[in-house]
């Protein structure tokens, strides 16, 4: 039986984000990647698995209330991954409103020039 509520809630929430997007100006592209990437969520958790596990140990000896950031780090990577974002090379970055700051930790981790 499909789960109605469950699907409303769904396109609720991805309509939330797409209007964030929008506002923020992001660009069309990076939307587009950052949806594109939601579909291929289930596949890149396996992928990806050494990553969040890596990452997980990176941060057990900080004192964190919640983690809201790693069970996101598919997505994350995905979407770095489409634009064509190197991990080696010269990056700017502008983060605001970070929950306890995990997704800064994880974008100094993985990007090795980030400015």
């Amino acid at each position: 039986m499909i789960d109605l509520k469950n699907i409303i809630n769904k396109v609720n929430t991805n309509i939330i984000v797409l209007k964030e997007f929008i506002a923020s100006s992001t660009s069309i592209n990076v939307i587009l990647k950052f949806y594109l990437s939601k579909y291929t969520q289930k596949k890149n958790v396996k992928v990806y698995s050494g990553e969040i596990a890596k990452f997980r140990h990176q941060i057990s000896k900080l004192n964190i209330s919640t983690d809201w950031f790693t069970p996101n780090i598919p997505y994350w990577i995905t979407t770095f991954d489409a634009l064509g974002l190197s991990r080696q090379g010269s990056i700017k970055c502008l983060e605001i409103g970070s929950w306890e700051g995990l997704s800064t930790v994880f974008f100094l981790a993985i990007f090795l020039m980030l400015q």
